[in-house]
């Protein structure tokens, strides 16, 4: 009988100012920006710019060489595909998670803020599931550091932001109740 190590867990928050992403001691952090590439020299390269292939600049490096820049500042960040700020939001997940999860398999959390949680939810775990479709594609970070990737996906879980604040609140580092809430009643 052959085990098949349990998948491990990806944090991922796609903000609407900065992206952030964790994998054990592997972490992305990096601006809600792509950007068109452009000529470099290998000096304006630092060690923590990201590429999506030779397609894209991500984040800082976006902010700093793309003459044509993409963001996106809208509320549905991946609800209708129709809309063109969808694809800037598919490209960022896609660098974040083949840098984060690379040719393994992980669960993801991630979150929404409350005000749209219900209405973007399904959206969010379609996009982060699609993932699985793309074929295998390439992620540089830096000058030095290329990975052929093709991240899998296996279950999403969001849940409303704040939540996780209220979570801390209650639980010690062991997950187990280390405050008890007080009646209001008197």
């Amino acid at each position: 009988m052959m085990s098949v190590a349990a998948p491990e867990i990806a944090v991922l928050d796609l903000g609407f100012g900065t992206n952030k992403g964790k994998i054990r001691s592997r972490t992305f952090y990096q601006p809600s920006i792509v950007g068109e590439p452009s000529q470099l020299h290998e000096q304006s390269i630092k060690p923590n710019d990201f590429r999506l292939g030779d397609d894209l600049f991500v984040g800082d490096l976006a902010l700093r060489h793309s003459k044509v820049k993409y963001f996106s500042m809208k509320n549905n960040k991946t609800k209708n595909e129709n809309e063109d700020n969808v694809w800037i939001s598919q490209a960022i997940i896609k660098t974040a998670l083949g840098y984060l999860i690379r040719n393994n398999r992980a669960n993801v959390v991630t979150g929404l803020p409350f005000t749209f949680y219900h209405d973007q939810k399904d959206s969010m775990i379609n996009t982060l599931m699609s993932i699985n479709e793309s074929e295998e594609y390439l992620i540089k970070k830096g000058l030095t550091q290329s990975f052929l990737v093709k991240p899998h996906v296996v279950d999403v879980i969001v849940s409303p932001q704040g939540y996780g604040i209220g979570m801390d609140y209650f639980l010690d580092e062991r997950g187990k109740l280390q405050k008890e809430k007080k009646s209001l009643a008197r």
